[in-house]
């Protein structure tokens, strides 16, 4: 934990630098500090071990060739990835991947964000723990998620295809990208945020919560149907540890907040990226109940760095503003700790290990 939190407070505080200068150069070193944590990282993490043997497995398997689409379930892209990288071994392959998803999210907050906000981008990605955290474990999934936030751009330009086509590149590394892909009707129709729909919402929001088993039967029917190969152990599986308790409560209404000060946005993309926050906020309470759209709610997460701002500048409120800020920074912070103490988390993740640190250089 005390690892995590010193590269967090390093990167948060180049960020931070850049309200106060025009140049990017703040973000630029916020982001390159993310990469060192990120590169220079060794069985950090719950699924890391198992990534490490999966690149071994791969490269020794002995009947692997163009035609094999699947090997132990891996999707195909992290299939040839792994293989690529055989000459230059897993770590520089860790490398390769954690300079990419850097560039991307460098990129990602550099073109919706005002630099007035990097650091508040910086602070939800580092300390919100199913951001940067959880995706040093989930790297096929962290993959994916890249390629999602390029394709946000396709969204914004109403360019289908491309969009198309980055979703599926992104499902050649983790297959529930395919979930995304109805997401193209977005650049053609939109939810206009006012007082009628937010209320409209909300009431499917507690309908979900309150009506689930229809839901969660056609949902899993879905995902039986299409995943029984992939995850076929995850099906049934429910996320176990969580409850509809104060913490939920106050993410509610963090979400709440952030539509009523969202309201008739005029510009395209913060309409677009205001209805992607939308669809995560309806499917959040099936989280509870399937284990898969828990993970598809990893690609939205990241949405929420540009999301916020957009509330923050239109609470004109000195006191408002600076309330809600500290509401969400509060959870922020709390989850966390949390997720370091948790007995999901805590064996792998609370000490943070080194590639210097390991037997031999993998």
């Amino acid at each position: 934990m005390i690892g995590a939190l010193i590269f967090n407070l390093i990167s948060l505080f180049f960020a931070w630098t850049t309200s106060f200068f025009k140049s990017h150069v703040g973000l630029k070193l916020s982001i390159f500090t993310l990469f060192i944590f990120l590169s220079i990282r060794y069985d950090y993490g719950n699924d890391y071990q198992n990534y490490l043997d999966i690149f071994h497995e791969i490269n020794n398997y002995s009947s692997f060739s163009l035609t094999d689409l699947k090997i132990k379930g891996n999707e195909i892209g992290w299939v040839y990835i792994n293989y690529l990288f055989d000459p230059f071994g897993f770590f520089a392959m860790q490398i390769f991947l954690a300079g990419f998803s850097c560039f991307i999210l460098y990129r990602f907050l550099k073109k919706y964000l005002s630099p007035k906000y990097y650091w508040w981008a910086i602070f939800i990605y580092t300390f919100q723990p199913y951001h940067m955290l959880v995706q040093s474990s989930a790297m096929r999934q962290a993959v994916a998620i890249s390629f999602f936030l390029i394709a946000i751009d396709f969204l914004v330009e109403k360019k289908p295809i491309y969009f198309f086509t980055a979703i599926l590149i992104a499902s050649l590394f983790h297959s529930t990208a395919y979930f995304l892909l109805p997401l193209f009707i977005l650049s053609y129709v939109r939810i206009q945020l006012n007082f009628k729909n937010i209320f409209l919402i909300v009431f499917l929001f507690l309908a979900i919560i309150l009506f689930p088993d229809k839901i969660f039967t056609q949902a899993e029917t879905f995902v039986s149907f299409y995943f029984e190969e992939e995850y076929k152990g995850y099906i049934n599986q429910k996320v176990k540890g969580v409850k509809a308790g104060y913490g939920f409560i106050i993410n509610f209404l963090i979400y709440i907040i952030l539509f009523y000060f969202t309201q008739n946005q005029k510009e395209t993309w913060k309409a677009i990226v205001l209805n992607v926050v939308i669809f995560s906020f309806l499917i959040l309470p099936l989280t509870f109940n399937i284990f898969l759209v828990d993970r598809l709610n990893f690609y939205f997460n990241p949405i929420l760095m540009i999301a916020f701002p957009l509330a923050f500048e239109n609470i004109k409120e000195k006191l408002y503003r600076s309330g809600y800020m500290a509401l969400i920074a509060f959870f922020t912070i709390y989850q966390f700790f949390y997720f370091f103490y948790s007995e999901t988390w805590t064996v792998k993740f609370f000490e943070y290990k080194t590639i210097f640190s390991a037997p031999t250089f993998f």
